[in-house]
């Protein structure tokens, strides 16, 4: 899979809205549309959610999601975390909200004045997304902290809150929310690959929005994740009744005297990968060694 710095994901999107063509709220609604069936697929159990969006387009994202668990029945509070700033997209999809569910919407713009959940709700986080360039402050850190405190399972839309898709030394000592599952869109970020991130990110799925195939092909990128389907071309069929003699002869020079392990490793490696017959070289003292557990 091709995937791209957070700076061009941007670009991806306003190509899509450009050649497809679609509307930026109504991408936002495919979005939410993926959402909604990835939570429902990963918590079939669920039956309150406690969602708290931000100002951007990420807070959009989940706006749009709440409205859609609302349409079917599940018990939603959304909190929007936001400074009066919204972004024309997280506005529209406040005013949809409102329009159908006027009492599920607490606006905090001032001291974040913690939700009421219990150890069954799950937590939607999306306040920030992939674009944040700065640490977080104010009421969106303390949304933030009172997540993390929360002890609820909690689903990260699209990247945790507080953390940034690149680099991350700005951030250290400020508040990232710690997400059970974090729903990347479209693209997996460069820090969920990042041994440091892994308490942030948790498990995380990309979930596609359909974005634009073309800006994908033709938008250089020097990220690649490798993933199944990548590969399984590669493997060679096999007849029912095939000779060994016909996958390959692989050879292994490994060991010494007590350091058996090593040749052992390697050779159920490399069967493994698929190689019809291996020979292990290695010290005479091994040899009971590697043909026991081999």
């Amino acid at each position: 899979m091709k995937f791209f710095p957070t700076p061009l994901i941007r670009q991806l999107d306003q190509y899509t809205i450009e050649h497809e063509p679609i509307a930026s709220v109504e991408l936002m609604e495919r979005a939410a549309e993926a959402l909604y069936r990835e939570i429902i697929s990963s918590f079939p159990e669920l039956q309150s959610l406690c969602v708290l969006a931000g100002q951007g387009n990420n807070g959009g994202d989940a706006l749009a999601l709440a409205r859609m668990m609302l349409n079917t029945g599940y018990d939603v509070s959304v909190f929007l975390v936001h400074t009066n700033r919204l972004s024309p997209d997280c506005e529209k999809n406040k005013a949809r909200l409102l329009a159908e569910y006027p009492h599920a919407l607490t606006e905090i713009t001032e001291v974040f004045v913690e939700p009421t959940t219990s150890s069954e709700t799950i937590l939607v986080d999306g306040i920030f997304g992939s674009g944040l360039s700065r640490p977080t402050e104010g009421i969106f850190a303390q949304a933030i902290e009172w997540i993390n405190r929360s002890k609820c399972r909690v689903v990260s839309i699209d990247i945790p809150s507080g953390l940034q898709g690149e680099e991350n030394s700005a951030t250290a000592g400020f508040p990232i929310v710690k997400a059970s599952l974090t729903l990347s869109l479209q693209f997996p970020k460069l820090a969920f690959l990042l041994p440091e991130n892994e308490a942030f990110v948790g498990r995380w799925k990309v979930l596609g929005i359909g974005i634009h195939p073309r800006a994908i092909e033709e938008t250089p990128s020097n990220l690649y994740f490798t993933e199944k389907e990548d590969t399984t071309h590669l493997l060679k069929k096999r007849l029912k009744f095939s000779h060994k003699g016909r996958h390959g002869h692989g050879c292994i020079i490994s060991g010494s005297r007590g350091m058996g392990g090593a040749s052992v490793l390697a050779s159920k490696a490399a069967l493994r990968s698929g190689a019809g017959l291996v020979t292990v070289h290695g010290p005479e003292c091994n040899r009971v060694i590697v043909q026991t557990a081999v």
